[in-house]
């Protein structure tokens, strides 16, 4: 979920790892149809990976490409299909180099 501030989206490829009792996930690089990671929008994606467990954090960055690169990352909710259990990853902060720590991809 993209934050809703000012300068919040971003047109950068966005990617995600997710981390288990059971392993991590791929770098996947998160896309569909529309037009992602806009400010105060939520935007939802498919990923498939082995069965991970219980999830215990995510990675998650862009490649600081295209104009105004900076993202600032409300928070990730993450479904597990298998489990149905929703897993919450709060991040409140700039992916950004040029705000905040200056740092493009967080550990949550």
């Amino acid at each position: 979920i993209t934050g809703d501030r000012s300068g919040a989206g971003t047109d950068a490829n966005v990617w995600i790892e997710i981390y288990g009792a059971n392993g991590k996930s791929n770098k996947t690089f998160l896309d569909n149809k529309t037009n992602n990671f806009e400010r105060g929008q939520t935007d939802v994606f498919g990923i498939s990976t082995q069965d991970l467990g219980e999830l215990t954090k995510i990675r998650i960055g862009h490649d600081n490409s295209g104009i105004g690169p900076g993202w600032f990352l409300d928070k990730v909710i993450v479904q597990s299909e298998k489990s149905k259990l929703d897993y919450y990853f709060n991040c409140g902060s700039w992916l950004a180099k040029d705000e905040g720590d200056g740092a493009i991809e967080r550990e949550i």
